[in-house]
């Protein structure tokens, strides 16, 4: 055995009964590379490059290809990851959390909806990305497009929901 801290730390990462070894490093590893193409379409949309003649395409392509059934579909979507629904459901689950005495994780879910909604916005006016125009009329928003909450929202949540479920399963605690 090597007396190397780094070696020591490195070993601690690939062992699979720790619950901070392996599947850390592999949560951490994901969450680098998530973040690292999210910076990149970050600077593709700031310097207004080729994914945003999405837009444009969109905007034409919509009105002749959009059903009642698609609407409704996406309607659906929508509703799942706003900010109300989302606001609900992590108050829920924090509650739930709380009333089974895990209280670090209840708020954790809750300051990961802050911090969330908080580096969304602080973005979304850094960016200052204008909406789409008026072929998505179905959806009324204002302020600004990017980066886009629903998707946000809904990562954040269901991954936090996820990690609890996996953490439930690996545990007795939960």
């Amino acid at each position: 055995k090597s007396e190397w801290p780094t070696s020591k730390w490195l070993i601690a990462r690939f062992n699979r009964k720790n619950p901070f070894g392996l599947l850390l490093t592999i949560g951490l590893a994901l969450s680098l590379e998530f973040f690292s193409n999210f910076l990149r379409i970050l600077l593709n949309v700031e310097s207004h490059g080729p994914i945003t003649a999405i837009d444009t395409r969109g905007v034409n392509l919509m009105p002749s290809i959009r059903t009642p059934l698609q609407t409704t579909i996406f309607r659906s979507v929508t509703f799942t990851a706003n900010t109300q629904t989302i606001v609900f459901f992590v108050l829920l689950t924090a509650i739930i959390l709380w009333r089974k005495r895990q209280h670090a994780l209840a708020l954790l879910f809750v300051a990961v909806l802050i911090a969330e909604e908080g580096c969304a916005n602080a973005l979304k006016h850094l960016v200052r990305r204008v909406r789409p125009a008026s072929s998505f009329s179905d959806y009324n928003a204002t302020g600004f497009s990017f980066p886009i909450g629903h998707v946000l929202h809904a990562t954040v949540l269901f991954g936090l929901l996820t990690s609890l479920l996996f953490l439930g399963h690996n545990t007795s605690t939960l």
